[in-house]
């Protein structure tokens, strides 16, 4: 067994083992499959959920009774192999192909359409169809469904994992996609300290060991841990991350298969080898690099820094449709980039793209007014975290007067109560969201509506009184609050450029209300990132708790356990996941939230798992270690009046299963 290099996550609680397993079963007297352009009828919907999709043609005929009929391709693809520059397209597919349906209430069988257009701030995840498995519902392991592995079968109490992959799957340059591409992944990129000094060390398992890996054979592999491992709660790492790269091709920038890799880099006019081989990779936006085999239903032609970047159909697209189509329907993505975002948003208001993307709701009342002239459709699509806005005091400041200010629970409840999430919403989000503190989603079964409602009331008041209670009685001559060394109480605060800014205005307005003052500063990610690592921020408006709509994992931080995308106690972060070898201790309370958080991620047992579950987030209201605004408002989607199988329903798309653009079509 390969050891694993990486602190793979840890092993975490199963509520029903289960496998997500390709059909065997024989379907009996099966009709043919659905025709171009019909509407496909709601028994062809997998019955376990919101997934609408298929292993293979034979569990697609197992569960509906409808057989695929016999494949087909675009006519661009046809011509190709009429002219012997491709294979059949049976022979570039696999042996058994994803059957994959549209997300949208009505689905339809769609067309082979030309050219499909967005501009770069309505990126829908076109570089992102790739996932080894998806989830239809993060907090239901039940709700798990296959996409670039076929198989996910689990053994020994969730303990291991058996993935078994499509045979015959090529990547778009035509070489065979197989267990040495999963391999190099995880041993030589991974698993490599000097590609990944910090791996995974979010996902730490609890007593500090890791897991392993077996390649069984080209097509079968294996996951080890140590504990029960629930991959669909897992989902930012072998349901949101590829978890395989081309070896073929990517082998040659990395120095264990190249001798010469010090003269390739110098010549390629990078630093180190590791700069060179992450550029080849092209990994989170595959618009870089046109030499890079892609699973994915496009490939870029024509890369950035060119104006217009352009997609073509993958012809070796491993999914097709219940017509037998392999797709995507569209031969070509075209995709502006560097557009101005106000510009964006007029070329989308025009009708002049197929689809625009803008997180918030800034655009919604006038795309409405634009919708019913009959230009555009809109919609809007929830967003990953549950909500839209967080205050984040670093609580591990080095600051030695501004630690013990921020760690006081009455600082945190008062500056709560100042917050006037009502005017906020009013005046910034058109009342289409509601005030929220950091919690789970409605959705999920560990939703506590005491931490949801816990200290919104919007009373300048009582945020007064905790505040002089918390030690900050004294004010200057201009009513901002001393601190205790005599100093103004001048707090700093970043965030990122985005629609939020305003609203944060409305937040530091209302904290000098009541006597505080806050310095802003917007920032980007490198910067306002190095300052995390660094433990230089103070306090962090952060758009969204990125996660709580998509199962537990690691993204339960805004619940009092310290993880890597977190703000508010850097220092304690460190020390869990080092698993305590640098950083700092937390105190007793937050340790006895990690340690229900290890029960929550260990445990077969559901109802040991749930009370675990509802100890944090009571110790959560309790202390309210990150202060909420409201519920993520999502993202606005105007798109093309004519495009079909869009999905209109406002879930959260933002992770596996990207709006499915290789199903839409006009």
């Amino acid at each position: 067994m390969r050891k694993l290099a990486l602190l793979i996550p840890l092993a975490i609680a199963l509520a029903a083992a289960m496998a997500v397993a390709s059909g065997t079963e024989e379907g009996g007297g099966a009709v043919a499959g659905v025709p171009v352009g019909d509407v496909i009828p709601q028994s062809t919907v997998d019955a376990a959920g919101e997934a609408v999709v298929f292993a293979t043609p034979a569990e697609y005929q197992a569960k509906t009774g409808l057989a695929i009929p016999a494949y087909t391709e675009a006519p661009m693809l046809a011509a190709m192999v009429s002219a012997g520059e491709l294979p059949p397209v049976e022979d570039r597919i696999s042996e058994d192909p994803l059957v994959l349906l549209p997300l949208s209430e009505v689905k339809q069988v769609g067309r082979y359409t030309e050219k499909f257009s967005m501009v770069d701030k309505g990126w829908i995840g076109i570089a992102h169809s790739n996932h080894a498995m998806g989830m239809s519902n993060p907090y239901n392991f039940s709700h798990a469904y296959p996409q670039v592995f076929k198989s996910a079968t689990p053994s020994d109490g969730a303990r291991v994992w058996t993935f078994e992959l499509r045979r015959g799957m090529k990547w778009s340059d035509g070489e065979p996609f197989t267990s040495e591409d999963v391999r190099f992944w995880f041993e030589d990129d991974a698993s490599n300290r000097e590609l990944n000094p910090n791996v995974f060390e979010n996902l730490v398992q609890k007593d500090g060991t890791s897991g392993g890996q077996n390649i069984i054979d080209d097509y079968t592999f294996q996951y080890v841990f140590d504990f029960p491992y629930l991959m669909g709660e897992n989902i930012f790492d072998l349901m949101a991350l590829s978890t395989y790269l081309p070896a073929h091709y990517l082998k040659q920038f990395h120095p264990k298969y190249n001798e010469n890799i010090d003269a390739l880099v110098k010549e390629s006019g990078f630093n180190t080898w590791t700069e060179l081989f992450r550029n080849k990779e092209d990994r989170w936006e595959q618009k870089n690099n046109i030499d890079k085999p892609v699973l994915t239903p496009w490939r870029v032609i024509v890369p950035i820094p060119n104006k217009t970047v352009i997609f073509e159909r993958n012809p070796y697209y491993w999914a097709v449709d219940v017509a037998g189509q392999q797709l995507p329907y569209f031969d070509t993505v075209q995709l502006e980039t560097g557009v101005d975002l106000e510009v964006a948003k007029l070329k989308a208001l025009n009708g002049e793209v197929d689809w625009f993307s803008n997180e918030g709701v800034a655009m919604y009342p006038v795309a409405k007014e634009q919708e019913r002239e009959g230009k555009i459709l809109v919609t809007r699509h929830g967003h990953s975290g549950t909500n839209g806005g967080l205050l984040e005091f670093n609580l591990t400041s080095e600051d030695p007067v501004l630690r013990p200010i921020f760690r006081n629970r009455d600082f945190r409840f008062g500056v709560s109560h100042a917050i006037n999430r009502e005017q906020i919403i009013k005046l910034e989000y058109y009342g289409l969201t509601q005030p929220q503190q950091s919690c789970w989603s409605e959705a999920s079964p560990f939703y506590d509506a005491n931490l949801c409602n816990t200290a919104l009331e919007y009373d300048p008041d009582l945020a007064n009184e905790l505040l002089d209670k918390a030690g900050l009685s004294e004010r200057d001559a201009d009513g901002y609050r001393l601190r205790p060394d005599g100093k103004r109480l001048e707090i700093n605060m970043v965030m990122v450029a985005g629609d939020h800014e305003a609203a944060a205005e409305i937040v530091v307005s209302n904290l000098k209300d009541v006597g505080l003052a806050i310095n802003t500063r917007v920032l980007e990610w490198g910067a306002f990132g190095q300052m995390r690592v660094n433990n230089e921020l103070e306090l962090v408006y952060d758009p969204y708790n990125w996660g709580t709509n998509e199962g537990i994992y690691y993204q339960a931080a805004s619940l009092g356990i310290p993880y890597l995308r977190g703000f508010w106690a850097q220092k304690w972060t460190d020390w869990f996941t080092s698993n305590g070898e640098r950083g700092e201790e937390p105190p007793a309370i937050v340790r006895e939230a990690i340690d229900e958080y290890w029960k929550v991620k260990e445990n077969l047992d559901w109802d040991v798992r749930a009370e675990s579950m509802k100890r944090i987030t009571e110790i959560a209201a309790d202390n309210l270690w990150t202060i909420g605004i409201m519920n993520h408002p999502g993202y606005t989607i105007m798109y093309n009046a004519g495009l079909q199988n869009v999905p209109t329903r406002f879930l959260a798309y933002h992770r596996t299963d990207i709006s499915r653009p290789q199903v839409m079509f006009f």
